[in-house]
Parts: C-alpha cells; structure tokens; sequence
C-alpha cells in the first residue's frame, strides 16, 4: 500500500519524538493520533520506515544542544544585550511558574536555541502582559523544536508563509478577542484562554513524563496564582483580521473540547509533513 508524504511526515516526527519505543508501541501512538488514526501504516511498513530511512537522516547535534544558558553571562561581541536579559528573564519566570502549576521538574532556563528563538520573536508580544508573555513562551518552544528536529532530520530549515507555524504566528498578530462569537470558532490555544495555553506551553517544554494527564484535581490548589486573563485587543484596521473557521481534527493543532490532555503527539503545531 501507498501512502501520501503528510503520513510518512507524520509517522517520522512521532519516532523522532520516542525513538526509545518498540515499533508496536510507536504504532499505537500513531494510531492514537488524531491525524492518523486508521490510516497508519502497519508495523513492518513502520519498521522498514525507520530502517531505511528515519534513521539513516538522523544526525542528532552535539550535547550542548541540551546545555542550560546564563544570560547574564553570555559573551558577546558588542553592547550588553539589555533587551535579551529582560525577554528571557521574564519568560523564564513564566516558564516557571507553569511548570510548577503542573509539577513538572526539570526545568531550569532556556537553552541557547530556544533563547535565541524568543528574542526572535519578542516584536510580536508585550511582555508586561502575563498572557502575551505566556503565548511568546509557546511560540518558543515551538519554533526552537522545529528548527532542531529539521537540522537533525537535515531537512530544509526555511520558514515561511505556508509553514504551520507561521500562519499561527501571524493567526496571533491579527487576533482580535473581541471579535469572537462562539467557542465553534476558536481554533488557537490563546482563543480558549490561560488555561488552554499553559496546558500548551507545558507539552511544548518537552519535560512531560509519559503518559501523563495534566488536568486539575479538582478543588486542588494550584502551587501559583492564575495568570492575567486580559489580553489587550490588538490594534488594527476593521476588516484586516482573517476569518477563523472551524477546522477538523486533521489540522496542525487540535484542541481537546474539555480541556484535557492525553498525549502529546495529538497536539503538535511542528507538522512539517
């Protein structure tokens, strides 16, 4: 049997994700997967994907890939980086303060990728809005992991307007929460709100156990205060903001209608298939 490039895409970023697991259970996990769903191959297809192909492009980076960053210790060749100090510190806060929310250990700053990622983006976002800050933070983590899988897949590292990513980037720059009329409509994790958007941030830091469900108990307490929930509408022209409609499961992301999350892999905007 054929299958189109999207499945084989798709089918490569979840190995790329659990190289660790045996081909039955890579299977299940493609399975699960929202936009694969019975359409996945069967376990020598999977098998013969990884063999001859996934593995042999696979040229992972160097350990200091992984290595944490102190920006206030970075050297560089010009005048003291004022704006990158303020962008990750202020991010890492919010970072941290996500990942206390959910219990999830491990995190202890950005790496250099990811820190270079968020300065990248910092035009886009007001980092005095809790909120925007926490949306910036999503973007990073995405854009970082995206870049790195393509580099250690040796695909082609260009970003542009037909790229997931993008078009959530610029879905953000023309988003204007006043505008929306039903839930139907929503499709973005910060159209859902704060909580939505940290569950988000928290599967994007890549520090998830697995499996994991990352749902308040309820009446639990959470270990930080929420976040701001106001988002400033953004200041543009009537009619610049494109119309958001309902997209079905088979999109770059998919969001859960309760709210809750059951595997990583159904929601991930690095869809580069």
């Amino acid at each position: 049997m054929a299958y189109d490039a999207i499945i084989h895409g798709l089918v490569e970023k979840i190995w790329y994700d659990n190289q660790k697991l045996s081909v039955r259970k890579l299977r299940l996990k493609c399975v699960a997967d929202k936009r694969i769903g019975t359409d996945c191959p069967s376990p020598k297809t999977i098998s013969n994907w990884i063999n001859e192909d996934f593995k042999p492009k696979y040229h992972p980076l160097g350990a200091e890939e992984k290595d944490v960053i102190d920006p206030w210790s970075e050297v560089t060749d010009g005048l003291f980086d004022h704006g990158r100090i303020k962008t990750l510190t202020v991010l890492a806060h919010v970072a941290g303060q996500v990942m206390d929310r959910y219990s999830i250990k491990g995190f202890e700053g950005f790496t250099k990728r990811q820190a270079d990622w968020a300065c990248k983006l910092q035009e886009f976002f007001n980092l005095s809005n809790q909120s925007e800050a926490l949306v910036q933070l999503l973007f990073t983590f995405q854009f970082s992991q995206k870049e790195r899988f393509e580099l250690e897949m040796r695909k082609s590292t260009t970003v542009d307007r037909s790229d997931p990513l993008s078009k959530a980037l610029m879905a953000w720059v023309w988003w204007d929460p006043g505008s929306e009329t039903s839930r139907e409509d929503r499709f973005y994790p910060w159209e859902y709100g704060e909580e939505q958007t940290s569950r988000m941030v928290a599967i994007a830091s890549g520090l998830l156990p697995e499996p994991i469900d990352i749902t308040p108990v309820p009446g639990e307490r959470t270990k930080v205060p929420p976040l701001d929930p106001q988002i400033s509408p953004l200041d543009m022209e009537p009619g610049a903001a494109p119309t958001i409609t309902p997209r079905k499961s088979t999109g770059p992301l998919d969001i859960p209608s309760d709210g809750d999350i059951e595997d990583p892999d159904d929601y991930d905007w690095n869809n580069t298939a």
